[in-house]
């Protein structure tokens, strides 16, 4: 039964993630992605392991520098790539938590236990957004140190607590759960435990004097404690509550886009896949093997039952500890390490009544489907990641289309972007990503600076994004003036305007003014504004021309003509002589 079984199960996990997630494969990188593309592009092997720059305060070596790193080196900044590795990974650590579960109470508990933790709706963002795979690094070292527990070889076990530490802080709780093996299933002596998985307490004794936010803050100062100002803890009881929400597909209560029609049509076959693993379980297990088994290979011995679901619930209780901290915002897919315990519980009472329980799983599977479908602007939803992929990729065809092959040292600006796209971080590492140039650089028309007095290359360009043209294109130094001026072009112009002022880029910023006082000559405002940013730039003589203009307008108000003479007085070469006038 072993190949056999072993091949159904992993088929039906298969068809579940390419029914439900295949989609993703062609989702863009999103938000951090490019950060991790963009730090790792041109770095040595060595630098990755670098303990004085952690970004966010967070060290994470193995699942996000070495693997981008090594990713990127393999296949390029190409998604596919990246989400066919997050798959693999999936399958991986569902495999690794199948394997266990049969370990510990047979076919029929660990297919309900697979399957009920497959269909959970946590795994959308892992899965969909590449910067998930620093949570399926971390689960995937977890239970690879669980199997090597079970079979009593505590060195690989450290290799895979440390596996997990590498890659997300909120593995500190794996050495307890890898410790509650032998604690729990095989009620060894406390003394005999900590003998023999010493390994296991001096990787982790290791990571936190090393870790820069955590021990190694005390030779390296500098460094502040992980977390940050927009990200606090939650009470107990509301993280136990959300939690127990997401275990059934209930932490957000779906309510699909398109209705509850699409969501099912799109779900149906992947609730099919994890009912038929269930149903797969129960037949293996009530069908006697046709194969005697060797003498040799005993198979191990099932604990009892209770152990089992005791074994799960420790797990599942500090698989959840993390969220209790103050620096992390509850997120569904945080939870997902304790939920692998808790479904293991779960399937432990639920697997002796099996069509129940496949019922049980199709329904989470449809649950899930309405979820990754619900609209909620918040990062931990499946559908905001989808949202926002699908952004990122018409903003970088269209921004491809009007600028081909920029300058180096170009540098770009944008206004109007549309909100949770996971476009621009600090400097816009996407645009070096999207053309390979690691000398381009962006922000929003607020960090916009002067360019260097050294710039030898490079050109800077504006862009306004529109819902419905994309990109447009805002020419600083553009004398064309459109024979009817409307109010987007002026607002478009004056928008330019005050970037400029705001960055005390004078002379560019008086250019624009003048393009509205010469297309709106009746307002003598803009004549003003023009007249005073020459004036800041330095060019005192056609700052005069434009203030005269102001002043002369038949339509300037009072208020305006006395602040044009003052003006124009503070201006005139003899204003600042004793009796000047």
């Amino acid at each position: 039964m072993g190949g056999r079984w072993w091949l159904a199960a992993l088929a039906c996990l298969a068809v579940f993630l390419g029914t439900q997630y295949g989609y993703a494969l062609w989702n863009p990188f999103i938000n951090d992605d490019y950060i991790f593309l963009d730090r790792v592009r041109d770095a040595s092997f060595a630098s990755l392991w670098r303990l004085d720059r952690p970004l966010f305060h967070w060290w994470r070596p193995w699942s996000r520098e070495l693997h981008y790193w090594t990713l990127q080196h393999l296949a390029g900044a190409r998604e596919p790539a990246f989400h066919a590795a997050s798959f693999a990974l999936w399958l991986a650590i569902l495999a690794l938590y199948l394997g266990l579960a049969r370990r510990l109470a047979g076919p029929r508990v660990a297919a309900v236990a697979t399957a009920g933790a497959a269909a959970l709706g946590a795994w959308g963002v892992p899965l969909v957004w590449v910067a998930g795979v620093q949570d399926l690094w971390m689960l995937c070292g977890a239970l690879l140190a669980l199997h090597a527990a079970a079979r009593d070889r505590w060195g690989l076990a450290a290799a895979g607590v440390a596996l997990a530490l590498l890659s997300k802080e909120t593995a500190a709780v794996v050495p307890a759960i890898v410790l509650c093996w032998p604690l729990i299933v095989e009620r060894r002596p406390p003394r005999d435990v900590l003998r023999r998985a010493w390994p296991v307490l001096a990787v982790c004794v290791a990571w936190v004097i090393v870790h820069p936010s955590l021990g190694g803050r005390v030779w390296q100062p500098r460094l502040a404690p992980p977390g940050g100002p927009g990200e606090i803890g939650h009470s107990a009881a509301f993280v136990l509550w959300r939690t127990a929400r997401m275990l059934v597909n209930l932490d957000l209560v779906p309510r699909p886009a398109d209705g509850w029609g699409g969501a099912i049509g799109r779900a149906w076959p992947g609730a099919l896949a994890l009912a038929g693993l269930v149903a797969w379980g129960a037949m293996s297990e009530s069908r006697p093997s046709s194969k005697p088994a060797a003498p040799a290979a005993p198979a191990p011995t099932v604990p009892p039952r209770a152990r089992v679901a005791a074994f799960g619930l420790a797990w599942a209780v500090l698989g959840i500890l993390p969220l209790l901290s103050p620096w992390i915002r509850w997120h569904p897919y945080y939870g997902l390490l304790g939920a692998l315990g808790a479904w293991l519980a779960i399937a432990v009472f639920v697997a002796r009544f099996w069509i129940p329980a496949a019922v049980l799983v199709a329904a989470l599977a449809i649950l899930r489907g309405g979820q990754a479908y619900t609209p909620w602007l918040d990062w931990w939803t499946e559908w905001l990641e989808h949202r926002a992929g699908y952004f990122l990729g018409v903003m970088r065809d269209d921004l491809r289309r009007h600028v081909p092959s920029p300058p180096p040292h170009s540098r770009f600006y944008f206004v109007q972007v549309p909100s949770h796209a996971g476009f621009l971080t600090e400097g816009a590492p996407a645009l070096r990503i999207w053309y390979g140039d690691s000398t381009l650089t962006g922000g929003f028309f607020r960090d916009y600076t002067p360019p260097p007095a050294n710039r030898v290359s490079g050109v800077d360009r504006f862009f306004r994004y529109d819902s419905l043209a994309g990109w447009i294109e805002l020419a600083p130094g553009d004398t064309t003036i459109p024979p009817a001026p409307d109010e987007r072009w002026s607002r478009d112009v004056h928008e330019l305007g005050r970037t400029f002022a705001r960055a005390s880029d004078w002379g560019r910023a008086a250019s624009e003014y003048e393009r509205l006082a010469r297309a709106h000559p009746d307002d003598a405002g803009q004549a003003l504004e023009a007249g005073v940013a020459r004036a800041l730039a330095g060019d005192v003589g056609r700052a005069m021309e434009w203030l005269a203009r102001a002043g002369a307008n038949p339509a300037a108000s009072d208020s305006v003509r006395a602040m044009t003479r003052d003006l124009m007085h503070q201006l005139r070469p003899d204003a600042s002589r004793p009796g000047g006038h």
